[in-house]
């Protein structure tokens, strides 16, 4: 596994930042995006469509399975990192 992914602080943002994984999942496992979170799931529950619009580009993001150079399209793509995202909702306890 590659030490280093790229990260975009935002959704809209577009020039990667290399971040370990540790950092990664500290600002996954953070209260502020715990915050950030369940602030987007009362705007959809009152269907506030600019304000989920506006919460969700203040997102971070990370692309694990390749190295960005430069920017965030196909025409950045560095190198593979043999990394796979996987989202993993609902699972049991068991």
């Amino acid at each position: 596994m590659h030490e280093f992914i790229s990260f975009f602080p935002s959704l809209v943002a577009t020039q990667p930042e290399l971040k370990s994984w540790e950092t990664v999942t500290t600002l996954i496992r953070s209260l502020s995006l715990r915050e950030a979170t369940e602030q987007y799931r009362q705007a959809l529950a009152r269907a506030d469509k600019p304000l989920m619009k506006k919460l969700k580009q203040a997102c971070p993001a990370v692309i694990c399975q390749a190295r960005m150079e430069g920017g965030r399209t196909r025409e950045h793509l560095g190198a593979f990192t043999g990394n796979m995202m996987v989202d993993f909702d609902h699972v049991d306890e068991k």
